[in-house]
């Protein structure tokens, strides 16, 4: 094996795709005014936010049990907690990628051209999947070393296990994911196998979700501060810890290694077993397993050039296209559902974890206020507007989008096209979930006649905006679906946008009412100033959408 060809293609992806100046340029853009400058700065502090709110979620929760470890003789308990965190978070967001990685890249037919070995193909894949997941398993293990090293002190053994932990680390859960991915598309032969990895990872996402929050909130004590309560925890968790810890002592070794340099030999030539294990495995089956990955994507556009052709009007035959694009891939079609019924998963969320019964009894005492009803309104406009089906419309597109430019269709007809779509599967959802709100609480139906008008406006202002906002910078040139959605901050963008209209609707909900006023006065308020920010963000989007349709 030539290890400078591979280093090669691995450098050539990476130049190719750019992924860290692909995020950073859609946050910096030097042609911003200074409105827009403001908006990048805001998103950067908004993003740096949220990063350190879930780093030290984890800190604090590895502390905790890492303080815990050394009161039931379990010195490393905080670290072995990590490792397995960290495993299981690698492991479930690998095995939804490594396939479009490995199998399905776009430049996979070009390279396998090439005068390279399969042994170097597949290594030369199997290291871009590693640097490619590496950032999501120090996501998890740095906020552990950081509390270690609170409780310890800073070694030498816990700078030199730490960086030895983050490099090979994710070996282990990067190969298992992989092992799986490859056994499902050899059963399969490619067919929705990509479906299948879409249900498990959701599966598995929410399910780690909801174990960290409710192993962080059950190790908190009462009251408002985040004060720990090791009582409760040496009570409800000291025994289910130590099975666990014996039973998985491969975490346990990954544990001590920042603490004891004797297991530093035993974690390097044991990640270096897997490495090369990965390779044959991969290497044994890639052929076959390419096969199967490309052959059915041929098959899938096969399918839908055959489907029969029915005379409909322009704007359907938009629709439909639109449709096509986001049944196209499992990632498109994935986070449009997960969109759309959000309200349904959190409700299992919250019942699973216990939180729906305390929140049960708190809305019915706050049903017989006269603000109950606006609030149910927002809360519901609020979950129907944090989606992303028009901010990524045109970056879903991909190449395809150029053709766009050549069809004798105008601007306007292609945004309604767009727009109505939107407001057929998110319009009707948010009804939905109104009616049955409104039943649940024993409210007036009524309230449907000002409720349904100023959803309708809402959701078109939010879409129209965020349909503008991908129109003037589509992400058009990505390597894997999930990049289109994922990877795209025209998302972020319509949705802190939704959040500013869901505010400022609910101060002309409620402001008139608090200050005496009849309660229509707010109602007449909203429904006139939507009308406004919907038509706005309409002529928005037409204009972004005339400029990126313009012949070039």
């Amino acid at each position: 094996m030539r290890w400078s060809i591979v280093w090669t293609l691995v450098q050539a992806f990476f130049q190719g795709t750019k992924p860290v100046a692909t995020y950073i340029s859609r946050i910096v853009n030097k042609r911003d005014n200074l409105g827009g400058k403001i908006l990048q700065i805001f998103l950067m502090l908004l993003l740096g936010f949220s990063f350190l709110v879930f780093e030290g979620m984890f800190a604090v929760n590895f502390y905790s049990y890492q303080v815990m470890g050394m009161m039931i003789d379990i010195p490393d308990l905080g670290m072995f907690v990590a490792c397995f965190t960290g495993f299981m978070f690698l492991m479930v967001f690998s095995f939804s990628s490594v396939t479009s990685i490995l199998y399905r890249g776009k430049d996979e037919p070009m390279v396998i051209s090439f005068p390279v070995t399969e042994k170097e193909m597949v290594a030369s894949r199997l290291a871009i999947a590693y640097l490619g997941n590496v950032a999501t398993y120090a996501f998890v293990i740095f906020p552990a070393l950081v509390a270690s090293s609170l409780v310890k002190g800073v070694t030498p053994a816990l700078v030199g296990g730490g960086i030895l932990l983050l490099i090979t680390g994710p070996l282990l859960p990067l190969s298992l994911g992989i092992f799986i991915s490859s056994i499902t598309l050899r059963i399969t032969r490619g067919k929705r196998h990509m479906l299948f990895e879409q249900i498990v990872s959701l599966t598995l996402v929410v399910a780690l979700m909801l174990a960290m929050t409710g192993s962080f909130s059950r190790n908190l004590s009462p009251g408002d501060t985040f004060a720990i309560d090791y009582q409760s925890m040496l009570a409800n968790s000291a025994e289910i810890l130590r099975r666990i810890y014996q039973a998985l002592p491969l975490f346990a070794w990954q544990g001590r290694v920042v603490f004891q340099p004797v297991y530093i030999a035993p974690i390097l030539l044991g990640s270096l077993a897997i490495g090369g294990l990965l390779v044959i495995f991969v290497a044994k089956g890639f052929n076959r397993c390419f096969s199967f990955a490309q052959g059915n994507q041929i098959r899938h556009r096969q399918r839908i050039s055959q489907k029969p052709v029915k005379s409909t009007g322009l704007t359907a035959s938009l629709m439909r296209r639109e449709l096509e694009c986001i049944f196209s891939s499992s990632a498109f079609t994935f986070e449009l559902a997960g969109e759309l019924f959000i309200p349904v998963i959190l409700l299992g969320v919250y019942a699973l974890s216990g939180v729906l019964s305390e929140m049960e009894s708190l809305s019915v005492q706050l049903s017989s206020s006269p603000y109950f009803r606006y609030i149910l309104f927002l809360i519901i406009s609020l979950f129907s507007n944090i989606s992303m089906l028009s901010s990524t419309s045109v970056s879903r597109q991909g190449a395809m989008f150029e053709m766009d430019r050549t069809y004798p269709i105008e601007a306007s007809q292609i945004v309604r096209s767009k727009l109505l779509l939107h407001l057929v599967l998110v319009f009707c959802t948010n009804i939905l979930y109104l009616i049955v709100s409104l039943a649940y609480f024993d409210l007036p139906m009524f309230n449907l006649l000002w409720m349904t008008p100023l959803s309708l406006g809402i959701i078109l202002c939010c879409a129209a905006f965020g349909l503008g906002l991908d129109y003037g910078h589509p992400l058009l040139d990505w390597t894997i679906a999930r990049q289109a959605v994922k990877s795209n901050l025209n998302g972020l963008f319509a949705m802190v946008f939704s959040l500013v209209v869901i505010v400022l609707e609910a101060l002309f909900l409620v402001a008139p009412l608090y200050l005496g006023f009849k309660e229509g006065l707010g109602i007449v308020l909203a429904l006139f100033a939507i009308g406004i920010f919907a038509s706005l963000s309409l002529k928005f989007s037409i204009k972004k959408a005339s400029e990126a349709l313009k012949p070039r």
